[in-house]
């Protein structure tokens, strides 16, 4: 009698339909590629610069979040530079250093992309609340996890953050806290990438949904 092969413990399962959902992220982005005559890596790049602070716009930076050399950065900048999408600003204090920016042409395409994950959101929205923050939890708890151990650069999220109170606002609907702003937070006010955020040293904060 022929024997069902194992079956890999749900761990193992988890992370490969993480896997197979990252698979997506990388046609939608090749789609757009197609559409507009840059990269990937130049989408993301100019999706990135759109929304982060100034001080994480840099070519350090960007090498850091995305996991690649900065040689591989200046490239794709220098493209998106050559191409009227992203300006250089040098910095006031130390003119070795260049802070990026969107020119109006980039902030441009940059609306045109949004909403460029609707395919995977349409998705997710049809799950109901508690499932969607039981799951929300465990990716903020995972990418902590990972950024702690150094296999991910940057996690600004609120359960790795030492100004984050779970539980201390006083609001049954909103009860943790961020102790910077004073603003009452519910799971899906969570930051996943805060601009204000300080990182914990202690271990990460726990919640329940």
């Amino acid at each position: 009698m022929t024997r069902a092969p194992l079956e890999p413990p749900l761990p193992d399962k988890i992370v490969a339909s993480l896997e197979r959902l990252s698979r997506v992220f990388r046609i939608l982005l090749w789609d757009l590629a197609t559409e507009t005559g840059l990269s990937p890596i130049q989408i993301q790049f100019v999706l990135y610069l759109k929304d982060q602070p100034r001080a994480h716009r840099r070519v350090s930076v960007l090498a850091r979040e995305f996991g690649l050399t900065r040689a591989t950065v200046s490239d794709a900048v220098s493209t998106l530079v050559r191409k009227g999408l992203v300006a250089k600003e040098a910095s006031t204090t130390d003119k070795r250093v260049a802070h990026l920016a969107l020119t109006a042409e980039g902030r441009k395409l940059a609306r045109r992309f949004a909403g460029w994950q609707e395919r995977m959101v349409d998705k997710v929205r049809g799950f109901d609340p508690m499932t969607l923050e039981t799951v929300f939890l465990f990716l903020q708890e995972t990418i902590i996890g990972l950024q702690r151990d150094g296999t991910v650069a940057r996690a600004h999220m609120c359960l790795g953050c030492e100004h984050f109170r779970p539980g201390a606002s006083g609001d049954p609907a909103r009860p943790h806290l961020c102790a910077l702003t004073r603003t009452p937070l519910g799971v899906p006010d969570l930051k996943v990438d805060c601009p204000i955020h300080k990182p914990r040293m202690g271990p990460a904060h726990r919640i329940r949904s």
